[in-house]
């Protein structure tokens, strides 16, 4: 693989699918609850406008004018995020080791050069077949490389066990 490598991003309707779900499976719930007790009334008009307000801002995310449209992986492990806005922003993080892999689901956590937290989560259905097997890769290749530059903190430069006493 040629780096740095340019993804594309598109919205995952799997994605937005789960979203929608979770939030109405949550609401369902509370509305079973209140049926229940008729005395946690109260409980419903709280959080049934919190659980509509989290299932907008995810959705935004997801569709808004803040989406990530682009991703490019560096050699080093940092990535940089192109947001579809006007100005088309871009930003820089580095992976962190929370970032979570699978064939089905890669959960990308990024530490910006300014310390904030970024988190993407991409399904197979956001980007192309090989590009998603191209970034599932990078991230392992990313994290062997992380790996080994801890062993070679704990063990110096030449990896030798051996040199422990």
């Amino acid at each position: 693989m040629q780096l740095p490598c340019r993804i594309s991003i598109r919205p995952s309707g799997k994605l937005a699918m789960l979203l929608c779900l979770a939030h109405g499976g949550v609401a369902l719930a509370l509305l079973l609850l209140v049926l229940e007790r008729h005395d946690l009334l109260w409980l419903l008009a709280v959080l049934l406008p919190l659980i509509a307000a989290s299932l907008a801002w995810q959705l935004l995310r997801l569709y808004g004018p803040r989406r990530v449209v682009c991703l490019t992986l560096q050699r080093d492990g940092v990535v940089e995020l192109q947001y579809h806005d006007d100005a088309a922003t871009f930003v820089q993080g580095r992976v962190e080791s929370q970032t979570t892999v699978m064939p089905w689901l890669t959960v990308l956590l990024l530490r910006s050069s300014s310390g904030r937290r970024l988190s993407l989560t991409l399904l197979p259905d956001a980007l192309d077949g090989e590009d998603f097997r191209r970034l599932r890769l990078w991230l392992r290749w990313i994290a062997l490389e992380a790996e080994a530059g801890r062993d070679r903190q704990m063990f110096g430069n030449t990896g030798d066990i051996g040199n422990l006493r």
